[in-house]
């Protein structure tokens, strides 16, 4: 079933249906798009990319914090009910996967972009009570420098603590 992206502009916006009618998530795992950031809708381009290119059955994210119409919001993905599809392996099982707009292989996300992450994962950690040792990025899981050279895993882990 292909999921309805959401725009969602502040984190008090969430779901809560989709926050409380979910799984036993343990952790997070964070990903970026590996393409400049634009003012298009970047997940819906993705979600394209991830049926049409990959055969998923949806976008692999459950949650992107991406530019729009000149602000930053989360666009509710996939539904927390299914298992994602963005870390090979069991952490689909296990982990919400959130991803950012953009190539941190270049550069750094812009601050409105990290705040509106924090906030995020801050409410998720909240709601499923998930340690900060759980918030991975992808290439902790793979050879792939996800979410990028600019994002390493302890900055997340920092930023979103």
């Amino acid at each position: 079933m292909i999921s309805k992206l959401r725009i969602v502009r502040e984190v008090t916006g969430l779901n809560y249906w989709n926050l409380d009618h979910t799984r036993d998530w343990t952790g997070i795992v964070y990903h970026h798009f590996a393409t400049p950031d634009g003012e298009r809708r970047d997940a819906r381009s993705v979600q394209r990319y991830h049926i049409e290119e990959n055969g998923w059955s949806d976008i692999g994210y459950h949650f992107v914090v991406e530019r729009y119409k000149g602000a930053y919001v989360i666009i509710e993905a996939r539904p927390l009910i299914r298992i994602g599809a963005h870390t090979k392996g069991y952490m689909n099982r296990v982990a919400i996967g959130v991803a950012l707009a953009g190539n941190f292989d270049k550069g750094y996300p812009d601050i409105g972009q990290i705040i509106l992450a924090r906030k995020l994962t801050l409410t998720l950690r909240a709601r499923f009570k998930i340690p900060v040792p759980k918030i991975r990025t992808h290439s902790e899981f793979s050879e792939k420098s996800c979410p990028g050279n600019f994002l390493p895993p302890e900055i997340i882990r920092l930023f979103f603590a």
